[in-house]
This record gives structure tokens, sequence and C-alpha cells, in this order.
């Protein structure tokens, strides 16, 4: 009875085992997906172009089609205000316009297009006028299949944390099964079998010593059934 109850408690811990390794992916599909959490969106900086004098730090950067130009003194960053910017562009000349202390706004379409585009900004702020040279390189846009990548890399790691817990519940099994159908092992050697002897009721033959021929007829002789001829 103890063995039989040792098989069924064993049995039923590898069926709690391997159930949510071979069937929560299914599960996990009827309902909500449990898996991997999605990867979190990639995020880039904007792209810009920075440069410096003798006299200014300037710091511009692309957002929507629009150039922020951040311009500071040199010598204590502190923002320059009133100053008059003028861009060399690929489409040309252009006059940024100032949009709060220290900061100026400028049209850019041809950002549109990806690659480096040099820019020569000149600054003329009271008796000073700089001229700083910066490039702007524009990125190209990601490829469908370089958007995609993320998701499969998710996905194939949930696969892959499945298939791992499938292999450990089957080895759990297997290994519990076997140790289940192997024989104890006992502590000595096995006990031989014993083998039955009939009894044939026949007086052993003469012939014997002269010893036993005295021992036999000192004994009281047993009933002997004749011999069948």
């Amino acid at each position: 009875m103890g063995r039989h109850f040792l098989r069924k408690a064993v049995f039923g811990l590898c069926g709690l085992l391997a159930g949510p390794a071979l069937f929560g992916p299914a599960v996990a599909h009827e309902g909500h997906d449990h898996g991997a959490p999605p990867p979190p969106p990639v995020t880039t900086l904007a792209p810009r172009a920075e440069a410096t004098s003798a006299d200014f730090e300037l710091v511009a950067v692309l957002r929507d089609d629009t150039l922020t130009i951040h311009l500071d003194r040199f010598a204590d960053n502190a923002p320059v205000e009133g100053a008059a910017i003028e861009v060399d562009t690929p489409e040309g000349s252009q006059a940024a316009k100032p949009s709060g202390p220290g900061t100026y706004l400028l049209p850019v379409p041809f950002a549109a297009k990806p690659g480096a585009h040099d820019l020569a900004f000149t600054v003329t702020a009271g008796d000073t006028v700089d001229v700083l040279a910066a490039t702007l390189t524009i990125p190209a846009a990601p490829t469908s299949s370089e958007q995609q990548a993320p998701a499969m890399l998710a996905q194939l790691g949930g696969l892959r944390t499945d298939l791992l817990a499938g292999i450990l519940a089957s080895l759990l099994i297997g290994f519990l099964a076997g140790a289940l159908v192997m024989p104890p092992a006992s502590g000595g050697r096995a006990p031989r079998p014993r083998i039955a002897r009939r009894r044939s009721g026949r007086c052993p033959a003469g012939g014997m010593g002269g010893g036993h021929a005295a021992a036999r007829s000192a004994a009281p002789r047993p009933r002997c059934r004749p011999a069948p001829s």
C-alpha cells in the first residue's frame, strides 16, 4: 500500500510541475499573453549641430523641421539676447528669429533629406561679430525589418523560456518514473529459492560398508513399500 501511495504522490507532483510548462503558453494565448513584456520604445537624440568660438557657444537642435538655436557667451554661459544670426544653409542664407533669452528659431526644409548638411552661423551681438561653422547630420529613416527586430527578439526570448521549462519538466518526469520502475536494492544477498524434495519412501539399497550395516541392524528398520516392478 505504501508503494502504491508513493506512486500516486509522485505522478501528482509530476503533473503539477509539467502542467504550467506544457500548457501554460496555450492558456495564456487564449486570454492575455503572459510571456515576455514588449521591449521599450527606442528613443534617439534629436539631430544637432554644435560650434564654439572665443566669444560664443552655439547649439542648434532640429525639431519638427525647425532648427532651435541656443546661443551663450563662452566666458560665463550667459544667454546672448538681441543677437542677429545669419545662417548659410544648402538652400541659401536665412535669418533666424529670436524666440526667447538666448534662443532663436530657423525653419529648415532641407532637413527632410538624410545626410550631412554644412552650416555657417554669422553671429552679430553688439560690437562682436563671429562666424561659427557646424554640421547637421540627419539619420536615415529605419527600415521595416529594423523596426520589427526588437519584437522578434522578444518573441524568441519567450519561446526559449517555454522550451527550457518543457525540457526540465520532461527530464524530471523521466527520472521519477525510472525511480518507480526500478526494484528496491537489498542490503544483503538475495535468498535462494527452496527446492521441494519428494520422498520416495524406498529403502536404501544394500552394499554399504560394515559400519553402516551394523548401524542398520541396531536401528529399527523402517517399513518400506515394495518398489514397483
